[in-house]
């Protein structure tokens, strides 16, 4: 987004003409044009990984790109990897509590790799050596037909690895390879946790504490393990870490539970274990090889502690960075910030730069608030105020409250659909298209739900608009929004009654203005006596066991605001949508909407759905495209006619689902091939082949390769970069496996077996390296002496 609104800036010139270009894998390597860089934190980490050198975090090829893609942390292209995330059978493939390192002794005392099978080689080739079928990962079991997994990982061994592998070395370092998530902590590393756990914790807050403040602030990355003590974490004060202040012994328990998890399964990871590792490799560079003048920082509520303390260490002058953000849209899993703690922030930065002699850095010297907002108009810039009251009354520490924004002009209440009968929305919608079996909506209208889940069980009556979660349309805008079921499909449940007990102290409040003077300090707002007498919801007293509200608010507080003209508001669950509703209704900032068949003809005026040209879906579906939004991108080229630009869009969100496939392998295969089909009928050969790769098709990979190869060869163009990384048959050369074939024998103690494999070889000092690796010297000096060497 920032990228864009850059070059609708700026005139065209050489550093624009720049900025499309893929950037190399190293800092170092950018050259002056292709600044201003706008990168990801995730693009950023990894090319700092490869900027500051080994030991890298994750294994790199000899041009400091990365061996392995990351799911989830490479560009949304379809490219990334497949792997499993947590295989089932995880514990007993490594035995760590033996001191293995990822290895294990067989009968016959030969060192093992943990999570491999032992495989004749042979039986990949056919009687002449040749190999026509390359070797397939069988994803239901996670053993090897037919092959070799790479240190337990679904993944080939790099040609250039064979020597060290595969000679007899005890311990090989097994790569980092799947990230633990918030998704990730609470399928399958929360279970784990729970067994030991004393007390009852929300599995969100507890993930919040480990990455924002026992692993995430700038104190834990310059310990020498990554983390905070436990003494040090009882000392963290409680503006900072509000959450567990009484409790904070048995949190750590929880996060040291953790911690042995991630050491146990070693192929596991977090992102705060990356930022330490480079953070603590930057420190021991005398000069950095890099110059970075500024940086701009979008989303700064998105950052850690940690990451942001590594963005001061790599800017020439701190003093230049500029930091912007909304920490009541601080709706991340795992990230707890404020702006204020960037003042403590840059003060120990400070510290540390003048004790190293380094540039002095001053504390920023003001937070600047920006209060007018151009989006959205005050009819919904005064609901999503009413929403941080609430955030300010129960949860203070947890942003920094800002003067409320002001709006360019009124407009209209949000509508609170008060029926909880999908019938009855749909009824309200069409308004006057009621005959219609379908509800069209416009290009830029959107229906926004809570999660993944929450789109997958929206009714097929609305299929045929744009659905977002909330986090994907976090910093996108909309002229019309429909929060479809926030509160049925919440992480909270009981705990939105707490908005019940502010109610009361409202209707207090608002008695006592009427007698004289108000007492209130938080400027409540006057509550209607006949909305107080009517039944509502019980009250709940506040504890920290409630604190999930927190986040919850944050998450409606950016639903809300992602509307300019028109907010309407429906959910099934009547209990737990009850005291929000009368909190909005009590505060007259919505107009409620009812089916009354007595008033249906006032609704005529009342109708969210609107058409758009063909035109306005393809800028859409175009505009979503370079926001990797896929799925929402398909559903606008579909409207507006587009049928090739739909199949585009529609491969790449197949490929991405297919990639979070992982616990159903066997699907997981058939969305490959489908969305391989789709790039093959759009002439996008280059990512088919990527996918027929991932659904282990790796013989259809290979010919659609060499097509594209002979294709571009025949043409006398250049063959493009992606071809030569992806194919498929360089992992898998003869020379390659006849090495392998003779260490195979090697470890079986089949000398003569062995001499015969080598002989395939065509350069004898492969043959001599060989030997003299395992200790076969007689053999190696007699190669030696046969080749006057």
């Amino acid at each position: 987004m920032v990228q864009k609104k850059f070059k609708e800036f700026c005139n065209s010139n050489i550093h624009l003409d720049r900025a499309a270009e893929k950037l190399p894998s190293r800092l170092q390597d950018i050259d002056e044009y292709s600044y201003p860089a706008f990168l990801t934190s995730h693009q950023l980490l990894l090319m700092l990984d490869a900027s500051v050198g080994a030991p890298y975090f994750f294994d790199r090829k000899k041009d400091h790109s990365l061996k392995a893609n990351l799911q989830g942390w490479m560009d949304n292209d379809c490219s990334d990897s497949i792997h499993s995330l947590l295989r089932k059978d995880l514990d007993s493939e490594m035995d760590i509590s033996n001191g293995s390192n990822g290895f294990r002794a067989d009968e016959n005392g030969e060192q093992k790799m943990a999570g491999t099978q032992q495989v004749d080689v042979q039986e990949w080739l056919d009687d002449d050596g040749s190999h026509d079928i390359l070797p397939l990962i069988d994803q239901d079991s996670n053993q090897v037909e037919n092959g070799i997994l790479n240190n337990g990982r679904n993944s080939f061994i790099e040609p250039e690895d064979v020597e060290q592998q595969m000679a007899g070395i005890k311990q090989i370092k097994v790569n980092p390879s799947h990230e633990v998530t918030y998704e990730v902590f609470v399928t399958e590393v929360w279970p784990h946790l729970k067994k030991k756990m004393k007390g009852s914790y929300d599995p969100s807050l507890v993930w919040t504490e480990i990455m924002s403040v026992i692993k995430g602030s700038f104190e834990a990355l310059s310990n020498p393990c990554g983390y905070l003590s436990k003494d040090e974490y009882i000392e963290v004060g409680r503006k900072r870490a509000p959450c567990f202040s009484g409790e904070r012994e048995n949190i750590y328990k929880v996060f040291t539970d953790y911690n042995g998890f991630i050491k146990k399964h070693k192929n596991l990871f977090d992102e705060t274990d990356l930022i330490h590792s480079i953070f603590r490799r930057l420190r021991n560079i005398r000069t950095i090889p890099w110059v970075i003048h500024q940086i701009f920082v979008d989303e700064t509520q998105d950052f850690t502690q940690a990451e942001l303390y590594l963005l001061i260490q790599i800017c020439q002058d701190p003093n230049q960075m500029f930091l912007t953000g909304d920490t009541a849209q601080s709706i991340m899993r795992g990230i707890s910030f404020r702006f204020e703690d960037l003042k403590a922030l840059f003060f120990h930065a400070q510290q540390s730069m003048q004790a190293m002699n380094k540039r002095e850095i001053v504390k920023p010297p003001e937070l600047y608030q920006l209060t007018q907002n151009y989006r959205s108009h005050m009819g919904i810039l005064s609901l999503a105020s009413s929403v941080l009251d609430l955030l300010d009354i129960f949860f203070p520490e947890s942003f920094d409250r800002l003067v409320r924004d002001q709006g360019l002009f009124n407009g209209p209440q949000p509508i609170l659909l008060e029926s909880s009968n999908f019938s009855d929305l749909a009824v309200l919608l069409r308004g006057n298209q009621r005959k219609s079996s379908q509800i069209e909506f416009g290009a830029h209208q959107a229906i926004l739900v809570v999660d993944e889940a929450a789109r997958a069980a929206v009714p097929k009556e609305l299929q045929f608009g744009l659905i977002l979660t909330i986090y994907e349309a976090k910093g996108l805008e909309f002229d019309d929004v429909l929060l479809y079921n926030f509160f049925k499909d919440s992480q909270a449940s009981k705990e939105w009654r707490l908005v019940s007990l502010y109610m009361e102290q409202m209707f207090q409040d608002s008695k006592e203005s009427t007698q004289g003077p108000s007492t209130s300090k938080k400027g409540l707002a006057k509550i209607y006596q006949d909305m107080m007498q009517q039944e509502r919801s019980r009250p709940l007293t506040f504890d920290n066991l409630h604190k999930i509200l927190n986040s919850e608010l944050k998450h409606l507080y950016t639903a809300v605001t992602r509307a300019r003209v028109n907010l309407w508001i429906f959910d099934e669950d009547v209990e737990k949508r009850a005291p929000m509703f009368e909190y909005f209704k009590a505060k007259n900032l919505v107009r409620c909407l009812t089916l009354d068949e007595t008033d249906k003809s006032k609704l005529i005026n009342t109708v969210f759905t609107e058409s758009s040209s063909a035109d306005d879906w393809k800028c859409r579906g175009d505009y979503f495209m370079k926001l990797n939004l896929y799925e929402a991108a398909a559903k606008c080229f579909e409207i507006s006619g587009e049928t090739s630009s739909q199949k585009v869009a529609l491969a790449h969100h197949i490929a991405l689902a297919a990639g979070k496939m992982s616990e159903k392998p066997h699907d997981m295969k058939e969305e490959f091939l489908k969305a391989a089909r789709l790039f093959l009928e759009c002439n996008i050969p280059t990512k088919a082949a990527i996918c027929l790769q991932n659904a282990r098709k790796q013989e259809l990979a290979a010919k659609l390769y060499e097509n594209i190869r002979q294709e571009f060869e025949s043409r006398g163009n250049p063959v493009p970069q992606i071809l030569i990384d992806g194919d498929p048959f360089k992992n898998f050369s003869e020379e390659y496996l006849n090495i392998m074939l003779a260490d195979f024998h090697h470890r079986h103690n089949d000398l003569n077996k062995m001499m015969l494999t080598l002989e395939r070889l065509p350069c004898w000092n492969d043959r001599v390296q060989f030997l003299k690796d395992r200790g076969h010297m007689v053999e190696a000096i007699q190669i030696l002496e046969e080749n006057g060497g």
